[in-house]
């Protein structure tokens, strides 16, 4: 899966988490975000809790309600999961989704984001990215929305794999080189 590189502002981050892939991903599927998002970064809210989601949470399609400190509500809708109700079948594994719904100020700069993890094995670890990419409302938004992932939501991607990692495995995190990378187009 790919992230539209036209789209507008994305930050990554990287992560290693201890463990076999199989292993990461069967910690990965069910994890519960607010254990991800417990603090908030600047005007981004703690994730508090998570409805209308059943099962594992690997199912194209599927979506569930993200519910924010300030009660901020947003969708999620899983867009790509390989594998899907199982285990990696090669040296990969990778989840997409949208999110949608932003109310507030946030509604005013973009419309959606997608993201995207990709977790590759290497042995007794798993290397794990995870890519955020926001789609403005419009050109005029793009420079405040890269403003606001630059200062804000970096942070909060940052805390976010660190807490994946701690729970998927041990390990340590790192912000991948020029990991908040507007477009202007």
């Amino acid at each position: 899966m790919d992230i539209d590189t036209d789209s507008g502002p994305k930050a990554v981050v990287t992560g290693t988490a201890q463990g076999a892939l199989a292993e990461v991903w069967d910690r990965f599927v069910p994890i519960k975000l607010p254990e991800v998002f417990p603090n908030p970064k600047g005007p981004i809210p703690a994730v508090v809790a998570v409805e209308d989601q059943d099962g594992r949470w690997d199912t194209v399609g599927k979506s569930r309600t993200v519910v924010l400190a300030d009660g901020m509500r947003v969708r999620e809708e899983i867009t790509h999961s390989d594998p899907t109700g199982g285990q990696p079948a090669q040296a990969i594994a990778q989840f997409g989704y949208t999110v949608s719904g932003f109310t507030g100020p946030l509604s005013w700069l973009v419309s959606e984001a997608q993201g995207h993890w990709l977790f590759e094995d290497k042995g007794a670890h798993t290397r794990i990215t995870w890519t955020y990419q926001f789609r403005p409302t419009h050109a005029l938004a793009r420079p405040l929305a890269k403003a606001i992932i630059a200062l804000f939501w970096q942070r909060y991607m940052n805390e976010g794999m660190q807490n994946v990692t701690r729970i998927t495995g041990q390990s340590s995190t790192q912000t991948a080189s020029g990991s908040v990378t507007p477009r202007t187009s």
